[in-house]
């Protein structure tokens, strides 16, 4: 309706003057589902976090990158090929402390730098439920493709049309897949680089499905424009994998770089304690021949070390400190006050046994559960058997018999936290489960 003065009036709005403004189609809006949308609301269901924001807090937490380490990566034959082919899959394994998480944080900043929106990435988290399943890392990338490139939004709305399927779709692993897959065969797809960080503690179930949908994935190159690089331990799916493997060939690059990372940390001890440079060349040197190669024991011996005021200190610290992983992580156990010991135990036995990532929640639960049946005398393990077969039993009664075979002792013990790892089996004698001998080996 005309305004007096050339103005105009829509329901509930008044333009007047020179502005311009643009509606769209103010008729045709259906709400967040519609098709007719930009992707928005698709978007917002997907997201569970960003991406740079993860990385900036691993970097936090690690420290940043002492400058002159990692660069070696780039000149690597194997991640020539992988930049330089036909869309492909390319594997940097290694085991802890081998400097995977920075290897992981250099390369999406440098192809970043060099590809733009053209990279993708997602750093895994065995402490964070948003980061650490299949569905999170696929959610996250998809987020990542469609924030980029706009365009393929149109073949995302269709999984959200319905409010109630929305959940269950992004709770598919499946799903999610056959999701990414029709991205990256679009004919508007652009080539992407995607890196995925699956960090120590994330080498799951979840992990091993995800690793062998892209091995599979790539064994034919025409079937998507993405080439994938893959950073973690030890995954079967992959023994075929072109790979850049950090205990073998490079290990002469992670030594240097190693020995770059003790370099820059000693320099910082000297400066604060005004050591002499024989003194710090020799402390260095034996830091060095302990650590084996690995970052992480380098990290937890100057953690200990800032903590000292004298040479002398140093000097008996340094002395005491134990080889390789291995004694590190038995030394960080010993520390642990004899009063809290045994409660310490149980919790790493059910940790070290369990098929999933435990929550403080549940280890609280448990640990009151142990403490609650050792006062009554009552063996735990046959507890735990108990609760297991009267899990199977109640479920079987409601969903009528099932011919299924027994379960494992895993599944006993994890059945009995109140979680089912899988359908519901006949639990078999106890003689088959798990007795606190076997849990020990």
């Amino acid at each position: 309706m005309a305004l007096p003065g050339g103005g105009h009036s829509y329901e509930h709005s008044v333009i007047s003057g020179l502005a311009r403004v643009h509606f769209g189609d103010v008729h045709n809006y259906a709400g967040p589902t519609s098709n007719t949308g930009t992707g928005k609301p698709c978007l917002q269901a997907l997201f569970l976090t960003d991406p740079a924001i993860d990385r900036q807090s691993l970097i936090d937490r690690k420290g940043k990158r002492v400058p002159g380490t990692c660069g070696w990566v780039r000149k690597d034959e194997a991640l020539k090929c992988w930049l330089e082919s036909d869309p492909n899959l390319l594997w940097i394994c290694g085991g802890t402390g081998k400097g995977k998480a920075m290897l992981s944080i250099y390369l999406t900043q440098k192809l970043a730098a060099k590809f733009g929106d053209d990279v993708i990435y997602h750093f895994r988290s065995s402490e964070d439920e948003k980061r650490n399943r299949s569905t999170a890392v696929l959610r996250t990338l998809i987020w990542q493709m469609v924030t980029k490139q706009p365009a393929l939004a149109r073949l995302v709305i269709p999984y959200f049309n319905l409010a109630e399927e929305v959940g269950a779709v992004l709770a598919s692993p499946g799903s999610l897949w056959q999701i990414l897959l029709k991205l990256i065969q679009d004919a508007s797809f652009r080539i992407t680089y995607c890196i995925i960080d699956a960090q120590d503690g994330c080498e799951d179930g979840s992990t091993r499905w995800l690793a062998s949908q892209f091995a599979e994935l790539h064994e034919e190159t025409a079937k998507g424009r993405m080439h994938v690089l893959i950073v973690s331990r030890g995954l079967p799916e992959f023994s075929g994998v072109k790979q850049i493997h950090l205990s073998s060939k490079t290990a002469s690059h992670v030594g240097s770089d190693v020995e770059t990372f003790m370099s820059a940390k000693m320099r910082t001890l000297s400066r604060r304690l005004q050591l002499s440079e024989k003194f710090s060349t020799h402390i260095q040197a034996e830091l060095l021949r302990r650590a084996e190669g690995t970052f992480l024991c380098i990290g937890h011996a100057m953690a200990e070390l800032y903590t000292l005021k004298t040479s002398v200190e140093i000097e008996d610290a340094v002395s005491e400190l134990p080889t390789a992983l291995p004694a590190v992580y038995s030394r960080m156990l010993l520390k642990i006050s004899p009063a809290r010991r045994e409660i310490c135990v149980t919790i790493l036995h059910w940790v070290a046994i369990a098929s999933e990532t435990m929550t403080m929640e549940q280890l609280c639960a448990l640990t009151a559960w142990v403490e609650a049946i050792l006062e009554d005398k009552r063996d735990p393990w046959e507890e735990a058997i108990a609760l297991a077969r009267a899990s199977v039993d109640s479920e079987q009664t409601s969903q009528g018999p099932k011919d299924c075979p027994p379960l494992t002792p895993l599944e006993c013990l994890t059945m009995s936290l109140g979680r089912s790892p899988r359908k519901p089996r006949r639990l078999s004698t106890p003689d088959d489960c798990c007795s606190p001998s076997r849990v020990d080996r």
